[in-house]
């Protein structure tokens, strides 16, 4: 299912649960058990059909690289920083095992955080 089928699947939820309040709050002998369930069943379907969330992304780069003046890098998914090694960084093997993420999403950052700091930040 595509995004745009996600949001239109998403508003037909909300406007059918938006009836069934109505229904609820309609009937003289509504009780909240029944607005809550209702409630709960719009959070339900909405989990099942909501677009997951972009994966923020980390710009990881070769600290000791870098710090000779090679920018030696690529862009990573920040949840699973901590998974990649120098040998990705260097598409090979290499005597350089220090990495560290220089941008987050859009965002130079002025400390350079670790691998594990931010996988950490981010899960």
């Amino acid at each position: 299912m595509t995004t745009d089928e996600k949001l239109m699947r998403t508003e037909e939820i909300i406007r059918a649960q938006i009836k069934r309040f109505d229904e609820v709050l309609a009937d003289p002998d509504w009780e909240w058990d029944a607005m809550v369930e209702a409630a709960l069943e719009v959070r339900d379907e909405l989990k099942r059909t909501m677009p997951d969330p972009p994966e923020i992304q980390a710009f990881i780069a070769c600290a000791t690289c870098r710090e000779g003046g090679i920018n030696i890098g690529d862009w990573y998914t920040a949840r699973t920083a901590d998974e990649v090694t120098p040998e990705m960084i260097h598409k090979g093997p290499t005597p350089h095992d220090e990495l560290r993420v220089y941008w987050l999403e859009k965002t130079f950052l002025e400390e350079p955080l670790t691998l594990a700091e931010t996988a950490q930040r981010i899960r």
